[in-house]
């Protein structure tokens, strides 16, 4: 058996979201084709998706695991992100000013041979 999984860390119960919506129609779409598919989100709602999700699909909230909130998968899920978000920021922020002193430093040289 093939198989397949998406995940959605962001709201996904009851938001009627562009990304939901696609995730939904791919999930439906390849149970159709004979996958077995789980469709895992991290929602802080209890619930189903706003879009219709075929039976054969697996949902899985993580933040409600056996009808209990479980708010420690959702901070988790925040804190690994803003990680992510400042460690790619910092990286993109030294390399643009890395960029900018090259820039000055060949302005310089343009005009001093003009």
């Amino acid at each position: 058996m093939k198989n397949i999984m998406l995940v959605e860390v962001y709201k996904t119960v009851n938001y009627p979201g562009g990304i939901e919506k696609v995730l939904c129609n791919f999930a439906n779409e390849f149970t159709k084709r004979g996958y077995e598919v789980t469709y895992i989100c991290l929602d802080t709602e209890e619930g189903k998706p706003y879009y219709f999700l075929d039976d054969k699909v697996n949902f899985v909230n993580l933040c409600y695991i056996g009808e209990k909130y479980n708010s420690m998968s959702y901070k988790w899920a925040k804190i690994k992100k803003e990680i992510k978000r400042f460690f790619v920021g910092g990286i993109c922020v030294c390399l643009e000013r890395k960029f900018q002193i090259l820039k000055q430093s060949i302005l310089r040289k343009n005009l001093l041979n003009a």
